[in-house]
């Protein structure tokens, strides 16, 4: 969010995509899993509007220095390997809703940019496409194409296919129960090396210019 601080439009767009997309989110995990027989995470108060709740300090930094990030996982009833395709269905709810916050958003700038369809505003950049009939820019657009991207962002970041991305937890799940296995796990999740390779994977680009984001 720091490069955008001399921009109104974008910064809101950042902060309303990021608190609704946590929570927005993580309720679509908890919903699908209790529906799936899981109530743990409505337990685990994982309903809550309370952005703490969902979100790590690792991927608090990350979305303060680079306006996006991760959600914390949510508690699901896992132990049983009967259990890992409701597990894993509910998991993949996160990164689903994501996408069709994006497309909503999208399909709002197109509401204020009727004569521009949702794939061409995509692949614009803000604020290029984010103009009106007079080629001024107009803030509704800015802020809706920002939260667009930002929903976008969290979506590609949940499928990075490591723990502690929702992709990486499915990987996991759906995975077999061998030695070979268990110590994959261990080092990603109990030491630490999954957070390590999301946050080179999300560093780089802010660290080197150039660099493929």
């Amino acid at each position: 969010m720091l490069f955008v601080l001399n921009k109104p439009a974008l910064l809101l767009g950042i902060i309303a995509a990021l608190y609704i997309g946590v929570v927005v989110g993580s309720a679509a995990t908890v919903l699908t899993a209790r529906a799936l027989g899981d109530p743990m995470g409505q337990r685990e108060h994982r309903l809550s509007l309370n952005p703490t709740r969902h979100v790590q300090i690792y991927s608090a930094v990350m979305m303060v220095l680079g306006g996006f990030g991760w959600a914390e996982q949510v508690p699901l009833n896992d132990r049983w390997r009967a259990r890992r395709f409701h597990v894993s269905a509910a998991v993949l709810a996160r990164p689903i809703a994501y996408a069709a916050l994006a497309l909503a958003a999208a399909a709002g700038a197109k509401g204020v940019l009727p004569s521009t369809g949702v794939l061409g505003i995509l692949q614009d950049r803000i604020p290029e496409a984010a103009v009106n009939g007079n080629g001024h820019s107009t803030f509704a657009t800015q802020l809706l194409l920002q939260m667009s991207e930002v929903f976008a962002s969290l979506c590609v970041i949940s499928l990075i296919p490591v723990p502690p991305t929702d992709l990486g937890r499915v990987i996991f799940t759906l995975g077999g129960n061998s030695i070979g296995w268990q110590k994959a796990r261990y080092q990603l999740e109990e030491r630490n090396l999954g957070l390590v390779v999301v946050l080179a994977l999300l560093l780089l680009p802010i660290a080197f210019t150039g660099f493929p984001s």
